[in-house]
């Protein structure tokens, strides 16, 4: 699943599911399963509380960023609150009536979406279903660009079966820095109930695995060279700067996990590197740093900077 965004007079945001055929080794046309001129909200409290939402900028604010689906088909988004005014972080699809524009629900309920309490969620970017449709949502804690507040960056475990709360982890400030953490993607090794996390930071990248089993998190990679931007590259759209006058620093960003969960791939977004780590080192949290750091594998280095790296179910 992909989400893209088209400038045109009015943004086109567009959700399509592209299927390999692989038993005729040719890849099928991208399909559309919805796609939005406008996005609106499903389920608002109170009529009033939607109109003075529609009377602001907030509308203009949103920025569909990760997109999964769980085995019925549901179909989940993502938008971080990097801006003001965006009432929901984390939502669904409302099917059953138009491809174009429907509206989203905020998941797993209004209140989990509260602005300012560190309970509910504050900023999604990244999140994981696996395959027992439990929901991994990791929450940045930022709201418009402000340092997270104490308690909101967290791990928060959703059972989609019964609609019910499985856990919530808070990341210690050791783990991850109200100021200068920058969580930013999960994957999940459902065999090992491990989670593997991108701190994005500029400044203090890094990985950061979870433990579900132990309830516990452990930082490495910290500053490794592995996981720091590159100093030398700028970001470029079409020729075109992303900054016009500042390079755009992101750490480790990037991650990918094997189908067979053995080796965990990430890249920096400012480099052209992409690197790997074996699994079984993250997974024993007494392995020191130093063996990990060593154990890096740089696997490629490619011509272009990317964000989000996936495996299919072919380790392809």
């Amino acid at each position: 699943f992909s989400v893209s965004t088209t400038l045109m007079t009015r943004p086109l945001i567009v959700v399509t599911l592209a299927a390999l055929a692989w038993a005729t080794a040719a890849a099928a046309s991208p399909e559309v399963l919805f796609e939005w001129s406008t996005i609106e909200f499903d389920n608002w409290p109170n009529e009033s509380a939607h109109q003075a939402w529609l009377a602001t900028d907030g509308p203009q604010h949103l920025m569909p960023a990760g997109v999964k689906v769980d085995s019925q088909g549901t179909v989940y988004v993502s938008m971080p609150r990097w801006k003001a005014g965006v009432p929901a972080t984390l939502t669904k699809v409302v099917t059953g009536t138009s491809t174009l524009n429907p509206k989203l629900r905020p998941f797993p309920s209004w209140d989990m979406n509260a602005v300012g309490d560190p309970d509910a969620l504050q900023g999604v970017l990244g999140f994981e279903i696996d395959t027992r449709d439990r929901m991994w949502i990791l929450d940045q804690g930022q709201v418009n660009g402000q340092p997270a507040i104490k308690g909101s960056i967290k791990l928060v475990i959703w059972d989609l079966n019964t609609d019910k709360l499985i856990r919530k982890y808070v990341f210690p400030e050791e783990i991850a820095s109200l100021s200068e953490s920058f969580m930013n993607d999960v994957v999940v090794n459902t065999d090992a109930n491990i989670a593997y996390i991108t701190d994005s930071s500029g400044t203090k990248p890094g990985i950061i695995i979870y433990d579900f089993n132990t309830n516990t998190a452990r930082r490495v990679l910290d500053t490794d060279p592995s996981t720091v931007p590159d100093s030398s590259l700028w970001i470029t759209i079409n020729g075109e700067k992303v900054l016009p006058t500042s390079q755009m620093l992101t750490g480790s960003d990037g991650i990918a996990l094997h189908p067979d969960f053995t080796v965990l791939y990430y890249c920096p977004l400012t480099g052209h590197n992409m690197y790997s780590v074996p699994t079984a080192m993250l997974n024993d949290f007494d392995t020191p740093l130093s063996s990990i750091s060593a154990a890096v594998k740089l696997e490629e280095t490619r011509d272009f900077a990317s964000d989000g790296l996936a495996f299919d179910n072919y380790g392809k």
